[in-house]
């Protein structure tokens, strides 16, 4: 599944590609989602937005922003541009490649003739519109972004301390530190020097450390 990485990237291609522009046209798959993004919505002028493993489009005024979450294969290709950093060799999209991608889920066009597609191979991924999504209950209940938002070295303690079993299992856990997966929990842990089922309430001050600064 993609994780905090991954979905970092997803934000930076909407945020160079589709931020400050209008949308044109828009299609979405049944299966994603009832609903359809606004045509006619400014996006909004300053970033789209990821919590987690979640990232979303802002409008400007009152339009619904349109969230997506990647699933197992999600993933966001440019018209035009081949992608190099991708996430499985059966999504994989070059610029000789017909258009749209295979899986397309979601297909945005903007007024400027920009399209992005987000694919989703494994049909797992989700599209929602919220009109505030960080008043959305998924996103209420996740912990702090692990790469945006990581907490002061003492309340990370406090927070870590505060949680019982695995120190993997506290790591996997979105409503403790948001977009972590088995790769991150696994490359942290492996540079701390911890084994995964090492119990959070045994954990020494230098060992916090070592996780905090991995």
């Amino acid at each position: 599944m993609p994780e905090l990485a991954e979905v970092e990237r997803c934000r930076r291609t909407l945020s160079q590609h589709c931020v400050g522009k209008q949308i044109a046209a828009q299609g979405i798959r049944s299966e994603l989602s009832s609903s359809a993004a606004p045509v006619g919505a400014n996006i909004g002028s300053l970033f789209a937005t990821r919590p987690g493993k979640y990232v979303w489009l802002e409008m400007n005024g009152e339009g619904p922003c349109v969230m997506f979450h990647l699933g197992m294969t999600g993933n966001f290709y440019v018209k035009g541009e081949t992608d190099v950093l991708h996430l499985t060799s059966e999504s994989k999209y070059s610029v000789t490649d017909a258009w749209p991608p295979k899986a397309t889920k979601c297909l945005l066009k903007m007024t400027d003739d920009t399209e992005i597609a987000f694919i989703n191979t494994r049909r797992l991924g989700r599209i929602r519109l919220e009109i505030d999504p960080w008043k959305c209950a998924t996103i209420c209940k996740l912990g702090f972004d692990a790469y945006t938002d990581l907490p002061p070295l003492a309340e990370f303690s406090q927070l870590l301390r505060r949680r019982k079993g695995p120190i993997k299992s506290v790591l996997l856990d979105q409503s403790f530190a948001a977009g972590l997966g088995n790769w991150l929990a696994d490359e942290i842990l492996y540079h701390s020097v911890m084994h995964p089922q090492e119990a959070t309430a045994t954990l020494s001050d230098e060992q916090v450390l070592s996780i905090y600064t991995s």
